[in-house]
């Protein structure tokens, strides 16, 4: 049985052993009485030197059930020396204490029967023997002691403080519209002269113009800032 009190409506473990009186043990059969007033069946596991379990239960009466757990034979790589221990682990039984148990010592909640216990010829060694419950918190061993104490549940965790809510996802930004100023009208690409008007400008400017050097202007308007074209003859 536990080695400490527990909660009502808690799990707990309990371990049932073999002594082998120095016999190997290789066939079983245990029967588990139980109060299921006050205690539940949750789950079990075999020992690994057997082969698996043969699990079965039954009512017996309205406050007792009877769990049976039989095993034959012992695996491959269990030898006869590891099967035969005044200790011998066979089970591990998952019980749960009623939810409704009060705070309390509450004794007579579980019983062991050794139905039958075989060697590896088949001669029977234990039959029909009532085992033994070791109790801890009593100091007490029995038959049927089974004791369990339950103490008091401490009180549930307070939730958790509410979060505060997430903020709403960000709205995608809005389109950026670009303004671009009006184009700039093209400059008026600078006049070319004919050879009819270069002869013209010639004779026109000759007297007023040192020899050798003429410079052309541009004939027509330009735009402040525009690049034009000058001609030198």
């Amino acid at each position: 049985m536990p080695w400490s009190p527990v909660y009502a409506g808690e799990a707990f473990t309990v371990d049932v052993y073999a002594h082998t009186g120095g016999f190997a043990l290789e066939t079983y059969e245990v029967w588990v009485d139980m109060r299921t007033d006050m205690l539940s069946y949750v789950s079990h596991v075999g020992s690994s030197l057997f082969n698996g379990i043969l699990f079965g239960g039954r009512q017996r009466n309205t406050t007792h059930t009877r769990l049976t757990f039989s095993v034959v034979g012992t695996r491959s790589t269990t030898s006869s020396a590891q099967a035969t221990a005044t200790a011998l682990p066979l089970l591990r039984l998952r019980l749960c204490a009623a939810a409704g148990l009060g705070v309390d010592r509450h004794d007579g909640l579980l019983g062991v029967i050794a139905q039958l216990f075989a060697n590896p010829g088949s001669n029977s060694f234990v039959a029909s023997d009532a085992g033994v419950v070791l109790d801890p918190t009593t100091g007490l061993a029995g038959a049927a002691q089974g004791s369990l104490e339950v103490v008091l549940a401490p009180p549930p965790l307070a939730p958790p403080p509410l979060l505060p809510p997430p903020p709403p996802p960000l709205s995608p930004p809005p389109p950026f519209w670009w303004w671009l100023p009006p184009p700039t009208p093209p400059s008026t690409p600078p006049m070319l002269y004919s050879a009819a008007q270069l002869a013209t400008v010639r004779e026109t400017a000759r007297p007023h113009a040192p020899a050798g050097v003429l410079v052309m202007m541009p004939t027509s308007p330009v735009y402040a800032g525009d690049a034009f074209t000058v001609t030198g003859r």
